[in-house]
This record gives C-alpha cells, sequence and structure tokens, in this order.
C-alpha cells in the first residue's frame, strides 16, 4: 500500500505531466507561425541579438543596445535564439511554451504552498476558522493539491494566455512573470523554513529570481509589496498589530519600488512622462478614467473569453470623464465594491479577499500612469492567477459535495478554455489571418488596417492592399507611415502620377522620413525625372546613412547621368551594408562597364 508521502509525490507528478501535456497539445501546433508585428522590431529585425558567440561583448550589446534597455534579460533569451538558431521561428516559439509551461508549474506550486497554509493553521487561524474536515491532514492535503492543479490548468489553457505565448516579443512578460512566480515560491519556502541557514539561501535565491525578473519587464516592480501582503494574510493571520508594526518593512520596500521606477524612467522624471503623453491620443487623466473601464474588461474576458471578443489591438473608446461614458463610473463604483468586500470580509473569506487585491495589485504598474497603450490581453497574465485561484475556491463551496460532478465541471470548463485556446490560436497563423481579425472587430481604428495593408503588399496582394490602405488614411488622414505605403503600392502597379501625392504628403507629415524620400525618388527616376530624383536619395541617405536602398537608388541615378565615379561609390556603400542587394548589383556592373572597368564586375 502507498504512503501518504508516495501518494502526494504521484499526485504532483501526474500533475506535472498534465500540465506539460496541455500546454504542448495547445501550443506545439504554432511553431512555424511567421514574427508579427513588434516581433520585427524587437527580435527579427534586431541586428544586437544577431551574436554569433557568447562573448561578453555581445552579450552585453544584445542587452544593453537592444530597443528597450530595461529588458535586458528577455533581449538576452532572443540572443540565445538567435545563437543556436539563427532566424529559426520554430525555437523562438518552442521556447515561448517551455516557459509558459514552466510557468504553469510554478503557478500550481505557489497555489499548492498558499492552500496548505491556510489549510493546517499556519497562518495563525483560529479554529473556529479551520473547516470542519480539519481532523483528517490528508483529506485537506489532498483537497489542497486538486485545487491547486484545477486553477494552474484553468490558467495555463485559457485564452487570453494566447498572446504571451504565440507573439513571440511578449516573452518579456511570461519570463518576467515565471522569474516572479519563483521568487515567490523561494520566498514561501524559506518562510516555513525555521530560522536556519536554508532559509537565507532560499531568500537570497528568490531576491536573485527577482532581480531577473525586473529585468527583464518593470512590472515585476510589485513584488515586495505582494510579498508583504502575503506576509500578512498567510503568515500573521491579518493581524492588526503586526500591520501597524510591519512599517520598518513597508518603508525599506517602498523605496526599493521608488528607486526601480526612478531609474526606469531615467531623466527629468515628471517631464518624460508627461511628454510621452503628447505622442498618444489620450491625455493622463484620460488614461487613468479609462482605465477603470479596462480593468472591467479584463475580468470580463477572463470569464467569458469568447474568441470572438479577444483581439491583438482593441478600438477602446478614451474616457473624456467620469461620465462620458457612463460606464466609467458604473467601472469604478464596480471595483470600489470589489476592493471594500475584500477590506471587510478578509477574515471570513481570506483567500477570496487576497485574490482580489493580487488582481488590482498586479494591474498596477500598467493600468496607471504609464503612457502605455490603454489595453492588451497580456496583462492580464500574472492577474489571472488570482482569479482562477478565486474561481475554484468559490467552485468548491457551492458545487454538491460530490467528488464525480466536480471533476465533471472541472473538466467541462478545461475542454471548453482549451477549445477556445485552439480556436484562437489559428489567428495567429500568418498577419493576413492576424490583422484581418484585428480590422474586423476593430473597424473604425487605422493601425489594423495599414498593418493589414502590410502583410497582403508583401504576398503581392497589391489591390487589396490599396483598399486597407486608403481606409487607414480615411480613418486618420495623418498617417503617413499608410501614405507612403499606399504610394509604394500604387507605384508598383504602375499608377506612379497616383502615387506622387501620397509619398509628398508622407514627407510633408514627416519631413525625416528616409522611406517615403527614397520611394518619392524611385517613382521620380523611373519617370525620367533624375535630377528631381537625386536630392530625394541624397536626403534619405542624410537622414538613415545605412539605408542600403537609397544607396543603390542613387548610384542607380548616378549611372543613368554618366557620372560612373560616384555610381561606382553609392553602389559598393550599399553592396557593403547589403551584399544581395539586387538594384546595386546591376547598376554597379552597369557602371563598370560603361565606364571602362568592366574586368572588375568579376569582383562583384
Amino acid at each position: 500500500m502507498a504512503t501518504p508521502k508516495q501518494t502526494n509525490l504521484n499526485f504532483h507528478l501526474i500533475a506535472a505531466v498534465v500540465i506539460a501535456g496541455c500546454g504542448l497539445a495547445l501550443y506545439l501546433p504554432t511553431v512555424d507561425y511567421p514574427f508579427v508585428f513588434d516581433d520585427g522590431y524587437n527580435v527579427k529585425d534586431n541586428p544586437h541579438i544577431r551574436i554569433t558567440d557568447l562573448s561578453f561583448r555581445h552579450v552585453y550589446d544584445a542587452s544593453a543596445r537592444s530597443p528597450l534597455t530595461t529588458r535586458p534579460v528577455a533581449y538576452i533569451s532572443f540572443a540565445l535564439n538567435y545563437y543556436f538558431s539563427d532566424d529559426n521561428v520554430r525555437w523562438y516559439r518552442i521556447t515561448n511554451i517551455v516557459i509558459h509551461i514552466g510557468t504553469g508549474l510554478l503557478v500550481y506550486l505557489f497555489l499548492l504552498q498558499t492552500l496548505t497554509l491556510v489549510d493546517d493553521g499556519s497562518g495563525r487561524r483560529s479554529k473556529r476558522q479551520r473547516p470542519a474536515s480539519a481532523h483528517n491532514p490528508i483529506t485537506r492535503k489532498t483537497k489542497s493539491q486538486h485545487l491547486s492543479f484545477v486553477a494552474a490548468l484553468l490558467w495555463l489553457v485559457h485564452p487570453l494566455q494566447t498572446q504571451s505565448v504565440i507573439y513571440i516579443v511578449q516573452r518579456m512578460n511570461s519570463l518576467a512573470v515565471f522569474f516572479y512566480m519563483g521568487s515567490l515560491c523561494l520566498y514561501v519556502a524559506g518562510r516555513r523554513l525555521p530560522h536556519s541557514r536554508q532559509r537565507w539561501l532560499l531568500w537570497l535565491a528568490a531576491a536573485l529570481s527577482w532581480l531577473f525578473a525586473m529585468g527583464t519587464k518593470e512590472m515585476a516592480v510589485t513584488l515586495p509589496a505582494v510579498v508583504l501582503l502575503y506576509e500578512w494574510f498567510f503568515f500573521q493571520g491579518l493581524s492588526r498589530a503586526w500591520l501597524l508594526g510591519s512599517l520598518r518593512f513597508v518603508v525599506p520596500a517602498i523605496a526599493v519600488m521608488g528607486v526601480f521606477v526612478w531609474v526606469y524612467m531615467g531623466g527629468n522624471r515628471v517631464a518624460n512622462l508627461l511628454d510621452a503623453y503628447s505622442h498618444r491620443e489620450f491625455t493622463l487623466s484620460e488614461r487613468l478614467l479609462s482605465e477603470g473601464r479596462v480593468v472591467a474588461r479584463y475580468l470580463s474576458l477572463l470569464f467569458y473569453p469568447h474568441p470572438g471578443r479577444l483581439n491583438l489591438d482593441y478600438d477602446f473608446l478614451i474616457s473624456k470623464s467620469l461620465f462620458q461614458p457612463m460606464t466609467t463610473l458604473i467601472a469604478f463604483a464596480f471595483h470600489a465594491l470589489l476592493l471594500a468586500m475584500s477590506i471587510l470580509f478578509a477574515r471570513k473569506h481570506r483567500l477570496l479577499s487576497f485574490c482580489i487585491l493580487w488582481y488590482y495589485v498586479h494591474l498596477g504598474v500598467e493600468s496607471t500612469v504609464i503612457p502605455l497603450e490603454l489595453i492588451f490581453e497580456h496583462r492580464t497574465y500574472l492577474p489571472a492567477v488570482g482569479v482562477a485561484l478565486a474561481c475554484v475556491v468559490v467552485g468548491s463551496r457551492i458545487l454538491p459535495a460530490s467528488t464525480a460532478l466536480r471533476r465533471g465541471v472541472a473538466l467541462a470548463v478545461v475542454i471548453l478554455l482549451a477549445v477556445a485556446t485552439w480556436s484562437r490560436s489559428h489567428t495567429w497563423q500568418d498577419e493576413i489571418s492576424l490583422w484581418g481579425d484585428c480590422a474586423r472587430k476593430a473597424p473604425n481604428k487605422a493601425r489594423p488596417h495599414f498593418n493589414l495593408g502590410l502583410a497582403l503588399a508583401k504576398e503581392n496582394r497589391l489591390a487589396d492592399a490599396i483598399k486597407e490602405f486608403e481606409i487607414a488614411i480615411g480613418l486618420d488622414p495623418e498617417h503617413a507611415d499608410a501614405h507612403n505605403n499606399l504610394g509604394y503600392s500604387l507605384n508598383r502597379l504602375g499608377r506612379p502620377d497616383e502615387a506622387f501625392p501620397h509619398f509628398q504628403e508622407a514627407i510633408r507629415l514627416n519631413p525625416d522620413y528616409p522611406e517615403a524620400r527614397n520611394n518619392l525618388g524611385t517613382a521620380l527616376a523611373q519617370r525620367g525625372k533624375v535630377d528631381e530624383a537625386i536630392p530625394h536619395f541624397l536626403e534619405a541617405i542624410r537622414l538613415m546613412p545605412g539605408f542600403a536602398d537609397a544607396h543603390a537608388n542613387l548610384g542607380s541615378a548616378y549611372g543613368v547621368k554618366n557620372d560612373f565615379a560616384r555610381a561606382i561609390t553609392h553602389c559598393r556603400e550599399a553592396l557593403r551594408i547589403d551584399p544581395e542587394n539586387v538594384t546595386a548589383l546591376h547598376s554597379l556592373a552597369a557602371a563598370l562597364r560603361l565606364s571602362g572597368t568592366s574586368s572588375e564586375t568579376t569582383n562583384h
């Protein structure tokens, strides 16, 4: 007969296998999906992660010279992907899947630690508050294991997680949560040990894991506050005396968080914050008002995550005041009620109270004053842990005490969520599918139509691309990129007279726009207006000296004017930057031949 210890080990192994199996089954079919959206800027086209060895210089460049210098750990992980697999998207995706599964296992461990604390009375709960089954430790432990497993599984297969897993650059989010949950698990494990060397070693490891989380994404700054909250709820039994005497812990925790925020914002902090809002379509106050509705929307998506409701690029109505729209006031009233309940009923419903606070604390960074986009689904990745735990706790209390019924309900919910995740994941199979979905769900927002146009243009579906660019311009007449790409598509279809006004408008809207300058120059040169084209190529190169296409086009233009010395110089510069630039190769060969140095063409 198996001992209780062996039974527990067997359960943990089964839980781990099921969690890993579900993660692999749901996400392995996505491994060949392409890079999309910011994946290009941060990963695929980021020269600093393209390391060829593991030297300190290359690793430092990946961490310190990539677009977001406050997230070095994430960029080092991308650099390691490139080092081992070049641009093979499959291995980037497999890494994301492994991180998601690993985080799911840590979620299971953390929830098990928490439920065990509650059930064994370690949190100084009075006998009156203990459940009727307190006399049976095996039953209590089994229940904790089952609830933890179901909650972790619900979290793992939830459709909202697709953005953190399939969207490669959101490894910044999932990897940060992996380290964050690891730090919490180490803190709890150390806290349950007696004062000893092992306890301090675990806490040292927890601090190190937190630093890795901070180096992956800034939202991890909330950890000290969560540790204090956890200590008060589960180790101090919500003791008011401890709370009043804990200022010696609270002040240093706030100071540490403040230092990190100060460093991240850099320079003139307030001025930087306000300046960032000048590039947004909303003000600071409008963002704060709108986020009340956003946080409520996140909850609605967690409880009703139909794929038809999910979107990468939401068209979210900005709140102008508490009454415009009226749902702003309703949302804030709802949040106030929920937070009040979490405080008033904390002693009677400690787990539920903690779950509510967990949800709000972990949205405190990205849903307050920082001038980020209003809404992104990946921001629910960590808050969803508390929601999953709350759901299984409430379910265990309201469902009849029938093991078969409870398991049946849990299995049904997991299957429904997994099917929704499977359906949602197919949307990411290519850029046309993804941005087509966004454009259908946000028809009055310019960016989805613009990005859909880009995706269509890449597939040479220029007529369809033109329609999307025109829709984007209709929604946002000052969209310089849409004007430039509309002109480019029109010119490729042999309609340069229609293209010229859009290139000119793009340059008017953004004078420092090298791609628009180059495209206008190309269209002029194709019409035989080489003298008019050359200044645009020169300006494009001034704005972006490493612009291979502009050098190649300028070399070609000089070749037409029989200025072979300049033609050769610019073509060679284009090939130095991009050795496979076809325009530069052909123009250089022609210039060398016509200048009487055709023997050199063999070297190019």
